[in-house]
């Protein structure tokens, strides 16, 4: 994918053209591709069809006119606010940089993934906090961001601010998880502890006592989770598990509430997820690299058996865009089919009712699409109607 593109725009600082017509592109409608003409006024498409009418033109002759991409989990943005170990760059700078990031991979509406885990630094409370303030205060963004939170059980202090965000809708979805491992699994352990360690200037006793004082702390957690869960839903949050092993940790997240189920790591706990009524929402780095990079379920392995609902960026935003392509490419699905899994069906999970179509009424969030037998380009980006980047 070409990433040279021009300055995004931001929309604080543009005026938005108020109808443009995209004309002569083969247009995603209803599962399928079709030459067609599609309208776009005052941010919504308002016509899709033969001869929609007059506005300003967008000539998207050749190329394809798809929905923008919805991406559910990523934490890629992580890379901005820490690209070296201990190495670090002010938040607001790090939340711009991933708003370019997120266009220059086709990703509208990005639900960047933030860590609130009892860890200092990159995933801390602290981080949490200051990224919601920039966030909900108004820095201009290009695409229309989102807020996922992903929880660790065993931070317990500061639960009534996480129940205020929650109330106040500073959260737009909602995980929890439980990674701290157990003393009885020392290879888990070890690659835990070397990872608080690249997050962190913490040394090893140190990592050791932070661990011991989290793990006293579960049982709380615990409880607490269970009141996190049931606000969501009375809020009608989305509510996800992570990493759940096997049918019986599924079964534990469904009861919570969780109606998707992120990051599966077997194919049966995957299935028993879709019995129970759990959408199974998985990585694309995972499909594009042609495997999980710790060894779990891959997703072609999923996209096989039919146990998947839709993909999401994780820690890679350019894989989102690619992975459709390379569903196509390999004759796993149709292009049509592969796009859905980033875009309608994760706005459909995220109850975003005006997203993941291009259809009358839908929020014009769009992306022009060269594809090339060396893999596909893309050429613009569109967010509420707004031009917010254009690629050579």
């Amino acid at each position: 994918m070409d990433t040279t593109a021009t300055p995004p725009p931001m929309p604080a600082l543009r005026a938005p053209v108020r109808r443009q017509v995209f004309v002569r592109g083969r247009v995603l409608v209803d599962g399928a591709f079709q030459e067609s003409e599609v309208a776009v006024e005052d941010g919504r498409v308002v016509a899709v069809g033969a001869a929609v009418g007059a506005g300003r033109m967008v000539d998207a002759r050749g190329l394809l006119l798809l929905p923008g991409i919805i991406d559910l989990h990523g934490d890629a943005f992580e890379r901005a606010l820490q690209p070296r170990q201990g190495v670090g760059f002010p938040a607001g700078l790090a939340l711009g940089e991933c708003d370019a990031w997120c266009l220059a991979a086709g990703i509208t509406t990005p639900f960047i993934s933030i860590t609130d885990s009892f860890e200092p630094g990159l995933r801390s409370r602290d981080t949490l906090r200051g990224l919601l303030a920039l966030i909900h205060g108004g820095q201009p963004l290009a695409t229309d961001l989102r807020v996922h939170v992903r929880h660790e059980v065993c931070l317990v202090d500061g639960h009534a601010e996480l129940v205020e965000w929650l109330e106040r809708g500073r959260i737009h979805l909602l995980s929890t998880a439980d990674h701290l491992p157990a003393h009885d699994q020392p290879a888990k352990l070890a690659r835990y502890v070397a990872s608080v360690a690249r997050r962190s200037h913490l040394g090893q006793d140190e990592i050791g006592r932070l661990i011991a004082g989290a793990g006293a702390q579960r049982e709380l957690g615990r409880r607490q989770e269970a009141e996190l869960c049931a606000l969501a839903l009375r809020l009608g949050l989305p509510l996800a598990s992570h990493d759940d092993a096997s049918p019986a940790e599924v079964d534990a997240s469904v009861a919570r509430g969780c109606s998707i189920c992120e990051f599966p790591a077997t194919l049966a706990a995957a299935r028993h997820a879709r019995t129970r009524g759990a959408a199974v929402l998985l990585g694309a780095p995972n499909y594009v690299r042609g495997g999980s990079h710790l060894g779990l379920m891959g997703v072609a392995e999923a996209l096989q058996d039919g146990s998947i609902d839709a993909l999401c960026s994780d820690y890679h935003f350019p894989s989102l865009f690619h992975a459709p392509f390379a569903m196509a490419r390999r004759n796993q699905q149709t292009l049509a089919e592969a796009w859905e899994l980033v875009s309608t069906r994760p706005a459909l999970l995220a109850d975003l009712p005006t997203k993941g179509r291009i259809a009358p009424g839908r929020d014009a969030d769009l992306l022009l699409v060269e594809d090339l037998p060396i893999g596909p380009r893309l050429r613009g980006v569109w967010v509420g109607g707004r031009e917010m980047a254009r690629f050579g």
